[in-house]
């Protein structure tokens, strides 16, 4: 609806943007009581330079931390968020099949999981992107960028209900006793695969 500088801005995209800076709040006050560091990211940052706030068409907020930031964070987080946030992790919540860290509003993210929403549904949200270092050994970088090829392979060979069949549920079995991540074995396979992306 118009070039950066003309686009409309509908109320009810400000009512978004308002819910989603008291998130912000609360993972700023989170943040500097735990000395945990995060990084404006995307379109976050790219709105904060050129428009000193969100960009008009943006519909979320996108944090970025290091893994032993972000370890820390999701430690503290389900506790220590105001009463109606909810952090959704892949890890923390078996039932989340979304490779998106995210922040929401507990209803909207009780809507998603109940299917009564799906992920496509524009919601007030703060996505967590994780900053992992790579390896300074070539080989160990090698087989770092193999498992993350395999791991997002499967993703494309899950059927419609998230399971896989056959060879491919083998392949799965094979990958995770190879990486030897800790992941919860009793979670939805899609889970266990955001799990190991994780």
């Amino acid at each position: 609806q118009g070039t950066w500088d003309t686009y409309t801005i509908r109320p009810e995209r400000k009512k978004i943007w308002a819910l989603e800076l008291e998130m912000l709040k609360e993972l700023v006050r989170i943040c500097r009581k735990y000395d945990i560091r995060y990084f404006a990211h995307k379109g976050t940052m790219l709105g904060a330079v050129k428009y000193k706030g969100f960009i008009p068409w943006d519909g979320n907020i996108n944090i970025a931390m290091k893994r032993e930031d972000y370890d820390k964070f999701v430690e503290v987080a389900q506790e220590e968020l105001e009463k109606g946030y909810c952090l959704m992790d892949a890890v923390k919540v078996p039932q989340w099949e979304n490779f998106k860290t995210q922040i929401l509003c507990t209803s909207d993210a009780e809507a998603l999981l109940s299917g009564e929403k799906d992920e496509l549904t524009f919601l007030p949200s703060i996505d967590i992107a994780i900053l992992d270092y790579l390896p300074a050994d070539e080989k160990e970088w090698e087989r770092q960028q193999e498992a993350l090829k395999d791991i997002f392979t499967l993703k494309w060979k899950m059927d419609y209900n998230g399971e896989l069949a056959g060879h491919t549920a083998l392949e799965f079995e094979e990958l995770k006793k190879n990486l030897g991540y800790d992941i919860n074995e009793n979670a939805p396979v899609r889970n266990q695969h955001v799990q190991l992306q994780r």
